[in-house]
């Protein structure tokens, strides 16, 4: 996501990051300022604290008239045995990995609807088409929002508006 926005920065766009460091944040809007990006506003959020999602995204559409590409490229990998043996952790787990991702999207699916246009794109896994043992709660929630990518990618493929799953490799 980084080196993505540093290509949108050299091509003198406009952005908006939402991430949970904001120190991070703050030296990458620096970074891409100096790239030549036009503007860039930064947005701390957790993304396991559910009750700012809506607050966050109503700050976003309240700034823009028009937004091109949606990436997403949250989520988080733990050693398996970890969340295996912690409820928490597999909660955790399960919303930085699918129900965060879901969430952001259903807010933001009739900001694009209303506009006819958009690019949507998510970063997932291949672990979500070939889990293995060690990462398999990792695989199944990463094959979860495949589902339900396919699924919004049919609901809005007659509207203009693209919906793409990355799925890299190890990375």
């Amino acid at each position: 996501a980084k080196e993505v926005s540093r290509v949108y920065a050299d091509q003198k766009c406009r952005l908006f990051l939402v991430a949970r460091n904001f120190d991070k944040l703050r030296m990458l809007k620096a970074d891409l300022m100096a790239r030549g990006a036009l503007e860039v506003e930064i947005f701390e959020l957790n993304f396991l604290e559910f009750d700012y999602y809506q607050d966050i995204i109503n700050l976003i559409i309240s700034k823009i008239s028009r937004l091109d590409i949606l990436l997403l490229a949250q989520g988080e990998l733990q050693k398996q045995i970890h969340v295996e043996n912690n409820v928490n952790l597999l909660q955790n787990n399960l919303v930085a990995n699918y129900a965060s991702h879901v969430s952001i999207l259903v807010s933001f699916t009739p900001f694009f609807e209303n506009q006819n246009s958009g690019s949507i794109a998510v970063i997932t896994s291949v672990a979500g088409d070939r889990p293995r043992q060690s990462i398999y709660l990792y695989a199944s929630f990463k094959s979860a929002l495949q589902v339900f990518l396919k699924g919004l990618r049919a609901r809005l493929y007659n509207k203009n508006i693209s919906v793409l799953d990355i799925r890299p490799g190890l990375v």
